[in-house]
């Protein structure tokens, strides 16, 4: 027989256990409506906040969401982009600022450079050869005074309307999707005549926004005049839907050496600089013509690889590393990679050499889906491989600081502004 004092504890346990499952489940919902509660009440307060801060701002003022670049595995980053809208108008509060600042800084130039016009006459620009087909412009980057050594870039001058003018849409409302790649080969007086609002030097902007990059088309060049004319009939009028603020240049490099692509690229971005402050640079292979204008000619955060899949290829990405064909990299990138190596003359070595550049500085590749990243190469003769490329790449890493930008050395020979392009002839400087 058990005792009294037993039965009461054994009755007080039992009590406990049937209550104490109970009690932990309403702690447990308790702590899940405390957090829910917290959760609803932080994102409220930002909605407000964030309301109260757009209904601040001006209508005519739009900041640009950031565009995301494609990743390795070819998907789309972030595609909640869209939502981001509400948590940036301390941005679109600067750049309102930043935009009132130009325009005085705009006005204050203008002043000065009349002030200085009627105190100090400008001498004639020298010639830049004896050549009789050059352009009187040629040297003028080179002459110690020139007729635009106080003036504003002309890209610039947008800034007087851009209270009347907003930033084109982020997503270009005429584009096609993807085209019919025309390969009809047009002589240039025809070509000249199809595109009236192409200004001299091969330019563009649009007229009823503000772009929101502005890009130079930089493409290497010797003896492809046929490549070169359709490659231009077939850009000029996909990047006007796009809305770019570009100009087109073509580096040729004089003959009798052998061809070095991307120390072209390097003089191309040095002498597109001088001109313009662009934003951007996008990198082309005269032999590839885009078969979709949703391929935005634009650069993003990344360095990003823009011919993914050739119609020479199956339309696939022949491996992860490549970066040749067509690129764009920002003046900021381009600048921090020390710009592509002079070193590799003849065909091969120098997209792989970029692409270890990259991946070195911290950066990585980026690509649109292969539906959109498309390409028509034009059929040429196969060019000569470059027999020490191999070499170049496996120390390559040790000249990234001492080989690019840094070093580069040329000649330039001629400058010509034509109506669809900037044509600069070159003497690379083989050793």
């Amino acid at each position: 027989m058990v005792p009294v004092s037993n039965r009461s504890y054994q009755g007080y346990l039992i009590f406990v256990k049937s209550h104490i499952y109970k009690l932990i489940a309403c702690l447990l919902l308790l702590l899940i409506f405390m957090q829910y509660l917290a959760d609803f009440m932080i994102t409220t307060q930002r909605l407000i906040q964030s309301s109260a801060s757009i209904s601040s701002l001006s209508s005519t003022i739009k900041w640009p969401l950031v565009m995301s670049a494609i990743n390795h595995n070819n998907s789309i980053f972030n595609p909640t982009l869209k939502d981001r809208r509400l948590s940036s108008t301390l941005n679109e509060q600067h750049q309102l600022q930043q935009q009132q600042l130009l325009l005085q800084q705009h006005s204050q130039i203008q002043n000065s450079i009349q002030r200085l016009n009627s105190n100090f006459k400008l001498p004639p620009s020298p010639s830049s050869s004896s050549s009789s087909n050059v352009n009187v412009n040629a040297s003028a980057s080179e002459s110690t005074f020139s007729s635009n050594k106080f003036d504003l870039p002309v890209t610039n001058n947008y800034l007087t309307n851009a209270s009347q003018l907003e930033l084109c849409p982020l997503i270009p409302p005429k584009l096609v999707g993807r085209l019919k790649v025309m390969t009809e080969i047009l002589d240039w007086a025809h070509l000249e005549e199809q595109f009236p609002d192409i200004e001299t030097g091969g330019c563009f902007r649009p007229k009823n926004c503000i772009a929101r990059q502005k890009v130079a088309i930089i493409v290497p060049y010797r003896d492809r005049e046929l490549h070169l004319r359709i490659l231009i009939h077939n850009l000029h009028p996909m990047l006007q839907r796009q809305q770019i603020d570009y100009c087109i240049y073509i580096i040729e490099q004089m003959k009798d050496t052998m061809f070095n692509r991307a120390k072209l690229f390097n003089i191309g971005f040095m002498e597109a600089s001088k001109q313009k402050d662009y934003d951007c640079f996008i990198f082309h292979d005269v032999d590839l013509v885009p078969e979709d204008d949703r391929n935005l000619y634009r650069c993003a955060e990344q360095p990003r690889h823009m011919s993914v899949a050739i119609n020479t290829m199956k339309y696939k990405l022949p491996y992860n590393g490549i970066f040749g064909g067509v690129s764009a990299l920002s003046k900021k990138q381009m600048i921090a990679l020390n710009g592509f190596s002079n070193e590799y003359w003849g065909w091969g070595g120098e997209d792989d050499d970029m692409s270890h550049r990259i991946s070195y500085h911290g950066f990585r590749i980026t690509r649109y889906p292969e539906t959109i990243a498309r390409y028509s190469m034009l059929r040429h003769p196969k060019e000569t491989p470059n027999p020490d490329r191999y070499k170049k790449l496996y120390s390559a890493k040790r000249r990234f600081r001492t080989d690019g930008l840094s070093s580069l050395k040329y000649k330039k020979l001629d400058t010509i502004f034509q109506k669809l392009y900037t044509w600069i002839l070159v003497d690379a400087l083989q050793p």
